[in-house]
């Protein structure tokens, strides 16, 4: 380990092994040195389909040698995106100084930005737009492979323009998660860009453009390439007639056509991107991850909007046992009190956990919404995450700090707050698909998980009060309700972020949120203390 730092937008570590000098971002490799075969794959391949490019727009690359092979063409600018300074300070001080004095070319000028934000907002147009990208991994890099990025692109490249980013794949079979991704990703390429071509290799190039049709020929390639006097290492005649021989395009058009059914769209709003790129890792492996992912998939839409509806007969269920419990205790006992006891407990004291356990499903999921829904409607996170986070605690505090200076309310008014506390958590969902519709400032947009921590800071104390009511203790009601909160919220982590917002989406995981807490509301509406037959009421009197 040569250093590892962090800034504000992520971790940044340079690492030696001999005589190669490795730089990784948030865990992912961008830059190694004494490897410029990849950037060779993947620069001229895509430089060779304009005939003439002048302007190009790297995002990503700058260290990782993909700008020094774009300077190798005859450019007059090329703008470079790297959002994090630190990476190109690392990397002067540790890679070798030909992958780094390309940095000082006039024909580069650097921007420091997210790229997505840059491209909705620049006002220049490119010949070509290149992504030197790690694949769509994660929620934060999905952005980068989806309808609406493509969309921005388009808009921001000169007729005849280029699109070209590279995705890991096989130089000779494709494994059925790997078939997946790439025909997802053609699919939505599909959607804005009218000429599209994927070239075979160890890494697929994607080639997208809107008038001209790009090139697959190796021959013309390289005369393209030797136009320009290009001098390559590892991309010369031979490598490229060896990696687009026409039975290798012909192969992996046929498996991606195999996959068109079953690949969707890779949108903003339902990145499928990362949990397709989630089921390829996994297809290195042999085990319960792999078929789980395998289940996910093919599930149909309409089964997870099934799990919420399960809420209301379980309840009615435990109400019918917990009653029976209560009549066979009094009538064993001949002590009504216990017997009446139990089925009060049946009533609000099972009905408060159940609430509190679904608001800690609910609220990770507005958490979740939020951060992921943050970049893609303003194209950058990172430094907004902590103040993101914080707004939520500081809501939580709040809520609860109010609760507190009305401690001594009474039982009735208490159960109609919660009542209404729940309702409030019903309609939030809501509110975030109309904020999604039209977003406000970055600033306003805190308030949204500002109001989330507040229902939930506002829920705990008031469940505490309720369950004191029952007759358990404080602290058994207080652990029983942290405890069930958390539980909660761990659930709805492993179900929100692998499940419900690739397979639904932002505004299908929203609706699915609104049934489970109206499924909730229905429950605290039931009589307290149910008793689904008379004679159980006659048994405990």
């Amino acid at each position: 380990m040569l250093e590892a730092a962090s800034s504000r937008f992520g971790s940044i570590a340079a690492v030696a092994l001999e005589d190669e000098v490795s730089l990784y971002q948030n865990g992912l490799l961008v830059a190694a040195s004494g490897h410029p075969m990849r950037a060779e794959g993947l620069v001229h391949l895509a430089m060779a389909q304009h005939p003439a490019p002048l302007s190009v727009l790297l995002i990503g690359g700058s260290v990782s040698g993909s700008l020094r092979e774009v300077l190798k063409h005859p450019i007059l600018r090329c703008d470079c995106v790297e959002l994090d300074p630190m990476l190109l300070a690392m990397g002067r001080r540790f890679l070798p100084p030909e992958e780094t004095r390309v940095l000082d070319d006039p024909r580069v000028t650097l921007y420091h930005t997210d790229g997505r934000f840059f491209v909705r907002t620049t006002p220049r147009r490119y010949d070509v737009v290149l992504l030197d990208l790690p694949g769509p991994s994660s929620a934060q890099l999905n952005r980068f492979y989806t309808v609406e990025f493509f969309h921005q692109v388009r808009y921001c490249l000169n007729p005849g323009g280029v699109l070209a980013f590279e995705i890991a794949a096989s130089e000779t079979a494709l494994a059925p998660e790997q078939r997946l991704l790439l025909a997802s990703l053609r699919e939505t390429a599909k959607r804005v860009f009218p000429q599209i071509a994927v070239l075979p290799g160890d890494t697929c190039l994607f080639v997208l453009s809107a008038e001209s049709s790009p090139l697959n020929d190796a021959a013309a390639i390289a005369a393209r390439l030797n136009e320009r006097g290009v001098e390559r290492q590892f991309l010369h005649e031979e490598a490229l007639a060896s990696r687009l021989t026409p039975w290798r395009t012909a192969e992996l058009e046929r498996a991606l056509a195999g996959e068109v059914d079953r690949a969707t769209i890779n949108s903003d709003f339902r990145p499928l991107g990362y949990l397709y790129d989630l089921a390829q890792w996994s297809a290195q492996f042999s085990g319960p991850l792999r078929r789980w992912l395998g289940a996910v998939l093919n599930l149909p839409r309409a089964w997870a909007y099934a799990i919420p509806l399960l809420v209301l007969p379980t309840f009615v269920a435990a109400q019918m046992l917990m009653a029976r419990a209560a009549t066979s205790r009094s009538t064993r006992s001949q002590t009504p009190s216990e017997g009446a006891s139990l089925l009060r407990r049946g009533g609000r004291g099972l009905t408060v956990p159940v609430a509190v356990g679904v608001t800690g499903i609910s609220e990770m999921v507005f958490q979740v919404t939020a951060i992921i829904a943050f970049p893609v409607l303003y194209g950058y996170l990172f430094y907004w995450l902590g103040l993101l986070v914080g707004a939520f605690m500081l809501g939580l505090a709040a809520g609860s700090l109010y609760l507190w200076r009305r401690s001594e309310m009474p039982s009735a008014p208490a159960w109609r707050w919660f009542v209404g506390v729940h309702v409030a958590i019903l309609l939030y969902p809501l509110v975030m698909l109309l904020v999604f519709q039209q977003p406000p400032p970055p600033a306003v947009f805190l308030a949204l998980p500002l109001t989330a921590g507040a229902l939930a800071g506002l829920e705990f104390p008031l469940a505490v009060h309720l369950l004191r009511q029952t007759g358990q203790p404080v602290g058994h009601a207080a652990g029983l309700l942290y405890a069930l909160d958390s539980l909660g919220a761990g659930l709805g982590a492993l179900i929100v972020c692998p499940f419900l917002l690739p397979l639904l989406g932002l505004t299908g995981t929203c609706a699915w949120t609104v049934l489970l807490n109206a499924a909730v509301l229905a429950l605290l509406f039931l009589p307290q203390g149910f008793r689904p037959h008379r004679h159980v009421t006659r048994a405990v009197t």
